[in-house]
């Protein structure tokens, strides 16, 4: 497409790495409020955590290893028709998924084993769970 516009090499290039850049900018912005308030403990804001940056680079790579898969063994829709799209998209969300719940673990890991952290389940003191017991 920049060649039919007439940007040439150098844009090419340019948008080879930027894509990558701003697909980890993404990523972070998507993945920081996940690794914040999904866990039902009181924690710091943190933009940058230990497994914030597993599951990053993780999904980065998968998406290298896909797009290098498809582009150059790509003849699962030879084999299973339409259909073969579905299923290479769906086994790359499987695995994002996979490692956004590896770098949790992660975050929980380190922070049980810190000084500062808290023991596995415990909140701050007088906080209440979200979801409070039923009554009756």
């Amino acid at each position: 497409m920049a060649a039919q516009i007439g940007l040439g090499a150098l844009f090419q290039g340019l948008w080879n790495v930027l894509r990558w850049l701003v697909s980890l900018v993404l990523l972070l912005v998507a993945m920081a409020p996940v690794y914040a308030w999904a866990p039902d403990v009181a924690h710091a804001w943190r933009w940058i955590t230990p497994g914030a940056v597993f599951a990053i680079l993780a999904t980065l790579l998968t998406s290298l290893g896909f797009s290098y898969y498809v582009t150059h063994f790509g003849s699962y829709d030879a084999t299973y028709g339409s259909i073969g799209a579905v299923i290479v998209l769906l086994t790359w969300m499987y695995l994002t998924g996979l490692f956004l719940l590896v770098g949790g673990e992660i975050n929980a890991a380190i922070a049980h084993a810190s000084l500062e952290g808290k023991p596995s389940g415990e909140h701050a003191p007088g906080e209440q769970t979200r979801c409070p017991p039923m009554e009756g």
